[in-house]
């Protein structure tokens, strides 16, 4: 996956990367969260481990154990205060930077692999949306560790959701899975407003533009970027529905997008080895970064 560091600023060059972090033990890196403030990185593993790292040095600096399965997904929240891991262990686990980062909450209610979870924000700070396979997304309360309302599947069996992002807002977030659609829900009424087809395979990752992203606001809730096992990278018009741009440079599945600050750029990764970013308004790629994984 991607995630913006630095306030997601920066286009990445074709350079070599001036850090490598080396130290999960056995599978993938599945995850990866920069601290809001601090030069701090975390990486979920394959190996069951959070990992914490110096952004700028790229030094090793603590292992966060707790989970007994691969960690699927991190993020910190908005301030850096909490961190978030989830597993396929069926567990969310909360870690609290100002206890150097000790377990404080254990949250289980997942039938099965839980693939993502993220702070909400705005109007539903304190609140945790998460999902995964068994097609549930569930909301919890941050100091309660309560699941205070569930979304249950539609379908059975199930639609596995992979992917989650959060509006810059918070009013909204966007979901996707195994069956290609990309769901925009409300928030508060936990209701879908539109479903968005168009991937013809698994869609691995949506993104919403950054909280600090420049633009006016309806710009910046209206932007949702989709990309999955069809190869493909699409932007989306999140009011309306439809279908902005699709770009199909890629080789094979992309398993991560983003949404650059400036709303002019689209940055993918993919099994192909190859970073990509895309000038969104003028409907090309301005870079592509050959062996980056």
């Amino acid at each position: 996956g991607l995630a913006a560091g630095g306030g997601g600023r920066c286009i990445p060059s074709s350079e070599p990367p001036p850090l490598v972090c080396k130290g999960h033990r056995g599978g993938g890196i599945n995850s990866v969260s920069f601290h809001p403030i601090f030069s701090l990185l975390a990486s979920a593993g394959e190996d069951g481990s959070v990992k914490l790292w110096d952004s700028e040095s790229g030094e090793f600096m603590k292992t966060l154990k707790g989970h007994t399965g691969s960690v699927q997904h991190v993020a910190f929240d908005d301030k850096g205060g909490k961190l978030l891991s989830c597993s396929s262990d069926l567990s969310l686990k909360i870690w609290d930077a100002e206890q150097e980062y000790v377990c404080v909450k254990t949250l289980r209610g997942h039938s099965h692999n839980v693939s993502m979870a993220k702070f909400l924000r705005g109007d539903q700070e304190g609140t945790i949306a998460s999902t995964g396979r068994d097609g549930a997304i569930k909301f919890w309360d941050l100091q309660t560790g309560f699941c205070t309302h569930t979304i249950q599947p539609t379908s059975d069996p199930p639609v596995w959701i992979r992917a989650m992002a959060i509006s810059p807002s918070g009013r909204s977030f966007v979901t996707g899975g195994n069956d290609g659609a990309v769901i925009v829900w409300d928030t508060e009424g936990k209701k879908a407003r539109h479903e968005m087809r168009g991937h013809e395979h698994v869609v691995n990752a949506v993104a919403y533009p950054p909280v600090d992203a420049g633009g006016d606001e309806k710009g910046k809730e209206n932007m949702v970027v989709s990309a999955g096992r069809d190869k493909t990278v699409r932007v989306w018009d999140a009011a309306t529905g439809v279908e902005v741009c699709i770009f199909r440079n890629h080789s094979n599945w992309v398993r991560g997008v983003l949404i650059h600050k400036s709303l002019n750029y689209v940055l993918s990764v993919s099994d192909d080895r190859s970073m990509m970013v895309f000038d969104y308004k003028n409907r090309r790629m301005v870079r592509e970064i050959k062996e980056a994984g």
